[in-house]
């Protein structure tokens, strides 16, 4: 198969540890809001071949993968390719189709011929420097009205998860202070004593009685002795 143009190639296992990396930035950024792209996206990082430049998972394998759906999944490969992030073709493999998926360089910025070593003006005239992502770009987002309000939708309820944990975590902490304060332990304590309280008040308890009951045989004797 021929390689297509715009395909992100490379010779050898470190040349492509070199060129995956401004591809791994420019992904993030561009797809910083789809957690889906994301999660594709880092399954095909670890299955794009050292020697022949692609990956050539099937949509099963990448929904089991992922932990998406099917469908989710294939929906993430279209949003990737639409976004310049990959490139999809196909194959002969044993008399079969098989289809298979290269990085692209679509996203990945370009230096200026000659200022290698020095910053360069990227798209809209920002600075940046050669083979990093322009973070003053803003990140490419989905272009259908309806992928907007499915965003919108995820952002949102992930941010009512953080405030919902924020707050739980909150209740959870005001209520051990609380606990705390209430605990025996917390309170002020008294000079210590070899006994339990409760102990000690039986004791207590145990020493009048018997101080009663001699003095009530005292006065008996007195009394039959006045008798006598």
């Amino acid at each position: 198969m021929t390689v297509p143009p715009g395909a992100l190639t490379w010779s050898s296992p470190a040349e492509r540890n070199r060129k995956l990396m401004p591809w791994r930035r420019a992904v993030l950024s561009a797809f910083g809001e789809s957690a889906r792209c994301l999660r594709v996206a880092w399954v095909l990082d670890h299955l794009f071949n050292a020697k022949l430049g692609y990956a050539h998972p099937s949509n099963a394998y990448l929904a089991d993968a992922t932990g998406m759906r099917v469908n989710k999944a294939q929906g993430a490969l279209a949003t990737l390719e639409t976004g310049g992030a990959i490139l999809r073709g196909y194959v002969t493999h044993n008399g079969q189709p098989r289809r298979v998926i290269y990085p692209a360089t679509a996203l990945i910025p370009r230096p200026t011929a000659g200022q290698w070593a020095t910053p360069t003006a990227g798209e809209g005239r920002d600075p940046q420097e050669p083979g990093v992502l322009n973070l003053r770009r803003s990140p490419r987002l989905p272009k259908s009205e309806y992928q907007r309000a499915k965003l919108a939708a995820e952002i949102a309820e992930r941010r009512r998860s953080q405030r919902l944990a924020a707050s739980t975590a909150e209740a959870l902490e005001r209520e051990a202070r609380e606990h705390q304060a209430s605990a025996p332990g917390a309170r002020a304590k008294g000079p210590p004593t070899s006994e339990h309280p409760a102990r000690s008040r039986a004791s207590t308890s145990r020493e009048r009685a018997g101080s009663n009951g001699q003095q009530r045989r005292r006065t008996e004797s007195e009394r039959q002795t006045r008798t006598r």
